[in-house]
């Protein structure tokens, strides 16, 4: 953080480097030598990841943002979940066959409405009927199995006391980590709704 410092930017731009410099190393500028020290691009080290957890705030908007540009292994996400969140495994399982059905054997068209549905839902409402149409879609494909059944449905997917804006972003978090694996790119524009960090954090503080 210290090269993110007003000293240290001022520096970089007036002698137009494109090379960093040691903290402790000296710089020829108008026939004066310099000596910087830390303190001069001083910012005090703030770990962001940490202090969410101290303060029992939700990790996963930033799971999620991470995941669209990033590969995520998700595991991290469900240990985080089980352990620190005490997520239901079995949620955690269902929401990765949903991520599954929605990508495997699925065109590039595809994925992307199946994103930017999930993206698109801003109620409890619109989620559920959204995964309600996956357990039609799945019949009429004639799988052998159902996509999730009522219980599962019930007491996994949307227990009482669950947040559905969790739900929904895990879902598209797994979705991700998938195309990451696959090697496949899809263009899709990024979910940048900041609103939904405070959203997720104050709801997750009632329950």
């Amino acid at each position: 953080y210290w090269k993110q410092g007003k000293l240290y930017k001022e520096w970089r731009k007036e002698n137009n480097e494109n090379k960093n410099f040691d903290i402790r190393s000296k710089v020829e500028k108008e026939r004066i030598t310099l000596k910087y020290e830390k303190k001069d691009f001083s910012r005090k080290w703030y770990n962001q990841i940490y202090s969410k957890l101290i303060e029992e705030k939700s990790l996963i908007y930033d799971f999620l943002k991470f995941s669209q540009k990033d590969i995520l292994n998700f595991k991290i996400v469900e240990v985080y979940q089980i352990n620190i969140r005490n997520m239901d495994k079995r949620t955690l399982q269902k929401i990765r066959e949903l991520s599954d059905f929605l990508v495997i054997n699925r065109s590039d068209d595809e994925i992307k409405k199946s994103i930017l549905r999930l993206n698109g839902s801003k109620n409890s409402y619109s989620l559920r009927r959204f995964l309600v149409k996956l357990v039609s879609k799945n019949y009429a494909e004639k799988k052998e199995k159902p996509l999730f059944t009522i219980e599962e449905y019930a007491e996994y997917l949307f227990p009482d006391g669950s947040n559905w804006r969790e739900i929904r972003d895990l879902v598209i978090i797994a979705i991700y980590q998938k195309l990451h694996k696959l090697n496949t790119h899809v263009e899709i524009p990024l979910h940048e709704d900041d609103e939904d960090e405070n959203i997720i954090n104050n709801q997750l503080n009632e329950n």
